[in-house]
């Protein structure tokens, strides 16, 4: 018996995606699912189409956790309508109800997303994150572990849940929004930059563990942008300090990271590595 993928529709389990194409002999064929295994599916495309249109969009269903934010909903905004299907998630502000995408709240401990929703996931962006900004001396350790348990701990939780499926269906691209700060020091950042720094080193390992499974996972290493919390930085400083130390002396916009994350979706011989998006920081 030889085996290989086709894209199949499941009548039983309502996923779609790749199947198996089990071939017994020259004029006898059955598709069947890889979620759930039953032979009840319909042949959609055969393999060699599905490879061709591996990297295509249209037929991948994406996952944003932290979609709330200025820069998870730059990403929204950029992948909706390009994607069969979007999902957000929130912590406590819902963005405005949109027709093209699903909302869902999201904590690190548990979640409102559907738990069969997990087997459709092909694209995990991970960009939730918060600042517990204090000298080392004067951290707590309730902020530290608050740090810790949204940065770094809501991407462990989120692509655990998908993994395992992206595994079956041999696809899978995992992306977590990290910063520069990983790569350079400042004073009173230590929870955050640590946490951050976490994402990479988690990227690597999830990459060389699923290296042969046609799943990549890297992280984008953000400098300072012209939204999200760079608001929050006065001005004076902003123009006088934060620019000057950039060596292209601009901002960032929501543009340089989607090209980035579509670079690295599409990219098939790339993972485990951080992709550095800070005007040369």
């Amino acid at each position: 018996m030889s085996k290989t993928f086709a894209d199949v529709k499941c009548e039983d389990c309502d996923y779609v995606g790749k199947g198996n194409i089990e071939v017994e002999a020259e004029d006898t064929t059955r598709y069947s699912c890889m979620i759930c295994g039953s032979y009840n599916v319909k042949n959609v495309t055969i393999w060699k189409k599905v490879e061709e249109n591996e990297t295509s969009l249209s037929n991948k269903t994406m996952l944003i956790v932290g979609a709330s934010g200025a820069i998870g909903q730059g990403l929204v905004e950029h992948y909706k309508g390009k994607v069969k299907k979007l999902y957000g998630t929130y912590f406590q502000n819902k963005p405005t109800d949109d027709s093209s995408v699903e909302y869902y709240g999201y904590a690190v401990s548990g979640n409102q997303l559907p738990e069969n929703t997990w087997a459709y996931i092909d694209i995990i962006i991970y960009v939730s994150g918060i600042t517990e900004n204090a000298m080392m001396h004067k951290m707590s350790w309730v902020k530290w572990q608050r740090a810790m348990s949204i940065n770094l701990g809501g991407a462990f939780t989120a692509t655990g849940r998908a993994l395992s499926y992206m595994r079956t269906k041999r696809y899978g691209r995992i992306i977590f929004i990290s910063s520069i700060l990983e790569k350079i020091s400042v004073p009173g950042t230590a929870a955050y930059t640590v946490s951050k720094a976490g994402l990479s080193a988690l990227a690597r390992v999830i990459a060389v563990e699923n290296a042969t499974k046609g799943i990549t996972a890297n992280s984008i290493t953000l400098g300072y942008l012209n939204t999200g919390i760079i608001r929050d930085v006065p001005e004076r400083y902003l123009n006088e300090t934060v620019i000057p130390s950039i060596p292209q002396k601009k901002l960032g916009t929501i543009a340089d990271v989607t090209l980035a994350t579509d670079y690295l979706i599409a990219a098939d011989y790339v993972t485990g590595t951080s992709l550095n998006v800070s005007g040369g920081l």
